[in-house]
């Protein structure tokens, strides 16, 4: 798997491209991959310098992914325990952080790891972030403490099955910005 370049002039239609993968085929992600994903996520914008709110549970596992897939409903656990890596995202439980300039942070950090997976050729990720219901039962599977951390969001990626991923109903297209901007 091996990193594409974009240039300054193709960052616009690079973004653009990336896509939500659901469907994925059988291939190890490489643990220098994964560090690199994962590092790129950290340099998203602090809430405060020198604090990064975000603690990240790799999971390769697959008794573990079938522990956490079992939780969720069919459509979400399948993802789950299809991908070859999830990456369970937590909130760090913090008395003298802001919750929603630590939630901002993690957004940032999320599209960070979103964007520099979908950079890996033939690597796909995909957002999952209806998972709150579950939050105490993903904290037990991983010995947390729910003072400590909150469940924020799971991020599915694996190599892409090219011959089901064509047949996923899903297009990606977006609104147009009219829709939600005003200049004043």
């Amino acid at each position: 798997m091996e990193i594409q370049s974009v240039g300054k002039n193709s960052i616009y239609e690079f973004i653009k491209s990336r896509k939500d993968i659901t469907n994925f085929a059988y291939r190890k992600i490489s643990d220098q991959t994964l560090r690199n994903i994962i590092e790129c996520g950290s340099w998203a914008p602090l809430p405060k310098e020198g604090y990064e709110p975000w603690k990240v549970n790799v999971v390769v596992h697959p008794t573990v992914k079938q522990m956490i897939a079992e939780l969720m409903d069919f459509d979400i656990g399948s993802i789950i325990s299809d991908a070859n890596a999830d990456l369970v995202i937590f909130r760090k439980e913090n008395e003298e952080s802001d919750r929603d300039d630590d939630l901002i942070s993690i957004g940032a950090f999320i599209q960070n790891i979103l964007l520099f997976a979908h950079s890996v050729e033939d690597l796909g990720a995909t957002l999952i972030n209806k998972i709150q219901d579950h939050s105490d039962e993903v904290l037990k599977i991983f010995k947390l403490s729910p003072t400590e951390y909150e469940l924020i969001a799971i991020i599915g990626m694996g190599a892409i099955d090219e011959e089901l991923q064509k047949k996923s109903k899903t297009d990606g297209s977006r609104l147009p910005i009219d829709n939600y901007v005003d200049t004043f």
